[in-house]
């Protein structure tokens, strides 16, 4: 093939090595319905073309040269009116070529070769195909134009100036230009590495590209270490970016319970086998920490949370409930918060005092616009106390962690977690009636464990109770005899009289 490279020179700018896109037009489901001579065009990702009257050539031959390039070409019809229109509908142009023949020399060809940097309202001239240009052969020849353009939605054009031949167009190709400069596509992992427990069901993976892709793009996510069991038989994953389309796409992994045979296994995924023009990015790896689920407490044997409020403003308080039958020392109790759903703890609070036997211990915000509803029946005023619908809580006796609120995965969930009908944002929530004891699951589990009120819903705070823990009142027993005074050798009669409690007794 002979080569014909004219630049326009408009901005005065030489041509850089940079990456380049190449349309072959070799897709049958990216052109139109039309057949024969038309009005035909073409789509993939954010390239468009249309034109005509013109048809799609198949390969075959003509004049002692090739049709197509590969399996189609366009073929514009030897007439005064014919135009045809390429649109980049990406973050600008730098230069672009096309190759074109004639179906023979006579007469000559006559198309003038244009680019638009404004939609299409001012046309700047690039070249002339005619006899000369393609020197006197029908072979393929290559045109190429320099545009140097920042500006979306940049138009080549190639439009009939009068009498004319026909001509075949094949392989557009344009490098991309971005704030003057050109860009690579790559492809980043942007999820932060994850600790999670065994039944959190699922784990989103997310794979993000610097830019909006111009043509569709592949990759793979592999699981390059850990027992695929735990996720569902996960081993490798494609995905793909569509051609003017979302800059994130999302793999889920499916964490299977009772897969575990240790107390905690590792998995390392990595991003593979990027298609042509994608390159990987900075963070190409995701760690997965899978944990098994820790025995809950005996029912109603240790505290819990048992509200929680959102309100506007200041209005932020967290309740703590005693169910059982005794009184609790508070100083072996810490409340950790995790900022924004973060993996690592950013505040904690030490408990004090002790709480009775079915009693609460409140704690809320020190600022002096906290509603006195709030403050009149809290425990601790606090600045600690300062979360906003995506902060977690963790209730810990001893070092051991025994309630939670939200997750702790390390991934935002944005405004909130979502909790039965409502969310941790702008709610009041109430630890339903039958909840026993704590529970470290939050999704699909401790979320379902909530009576959700309005904003700022006060007249909960400050007393809680549980009707599954109603049987862990003491039991009271009072011994009798039935008499004070005895003779050796005789009988004494003891008996009984017992109140609350539940049988069977021992």
């Amino acid at each position: 093939m002979k080569k014909k490279i004219l630049f326009s020179l408009m901005f005065g700018a030489s041509l850089a090595m940079t990456a380049q896109t190449t349309i072959d037009f070799d897709t049958p489901g990216n052109w139109g319905s039309s057949s024969g001579y038309a009005i035909h065009s073409y789509t993939e990702g954010l390239f468009s073309a249309t034109g005509g009257d013109g048809l799609r050539e198949s390969a075959g031959t003509q004049d002692g040269f090739a049709k197509t390039n590969g399996t189609y070409s366009w073929r514009l019809r030897n007439n005064s009116s014919v135009e045809w229109t390429a649109t980049i509908s990406t973050g600008g142009v730098s230069s672009f070529s096309l190759d074109a023949r004639r179906w023979d020399g006579s007469p000559s060809p006559y198309f003038a070769i244009d680019y638009s940097t404004d939609g299409g309202t001012v046309w700047m001239a690039v070249d002339t195909i005619n006899n000369n240009t393609l020197n006197n052969t029908s072979d393929w020849t290559t045109f190429s134009g320099v545009i140097n353009s920042a500006n979306p939605n940049v138009k080549v054009r190639l439009k009939a100036n009068g009498n004319t031949e026909r001509i075949m167009i094949d392989d557009f190709t344009w490098s991309p230009m971005s704030g003057g400069a050109v860009v690579d596509t790559t492809a980043t992992i942007t999820s932060i590495d994850a600790s999670v427990l065994e039944n959190i069901g699922t784990v989103d993976v997310n794979v993000t590209l610097n830019q909006i892709p111009v043509l569709d793009k592949t990759i793979d996510l592999a699981l390059t270490s850990g027992n695929s069991a735990v996720i569902g038989g996960f081993t490798t994953q494609a995905i793909t970016f569509t051609g003017g389309g979302s800059l994130t796409q999302t793999v889920t992994l499916n964490i299977t319970p009772g897969q575990l045979t240790t107390t905690s296994e590792i998995f390392d995924f990595e991003l593979t086998n990027p298609s042509s023009d994608l390159e990987i990015g900075v963070d190409t790896t995701f760690q997965l920490t899978v944990n098994q689920m820790p025995v809950n407490p005996a029912t109603c044997s240790d505290l819990y949370f048992s509200e929680y409020v959102e309100g506007s403003g200041y209005n932020k308080a967290l309740e703590i409930y005693n169910p059982t039958a005794l009184s609790i020392d508070l100083s072996n109790y810490i409340v950790e918060r995790y900022d924004n759903g973060g993996a690592t703890a950013t505040g904690s609070l030490t408990l004090n005092g002790s709480l009775a036997a079915g009693g609460v211990y409140v704690i809320a915000s020190n600022n002096v616009t906290t509603d006195a509803a709030i403050t009149s029946v809290a425990d601790t005023l606090t600045s600690f106390c300062s979360h906003n619908g995506d902060d977690a809580y963790i209730l810990v006796h001893s070092g051991a962690q025994i309630d939670i609120i939200g997750t702790t995965t390390g991934t935002d969930p944005g405004s909130s977690w979502s909790v039965g009908s409502g969310s941790t944002k702008d709610k009041t929530l109430v630890r339903s009636l039958t909840v026993a004891n704590g529970e470290l699951t939050w999704l699909g589990v401790g979320d379902t464990q909530w009576d959700v009120y309005p904003k700022n819903s006060l007249t909960f705070l400050g007393a809680h109770t549980s009707t599954s823990c109603q049987m862990q009142t003491a039991l009271q027993t009072v011994v009798a005899t039935d008499t004070d005074t005895i003779c050796e050798g005789g009988t004494i009669q003891f008996t009984t009289a017992t109140t609350g409690g539940t049988a069977p007794y021992s």
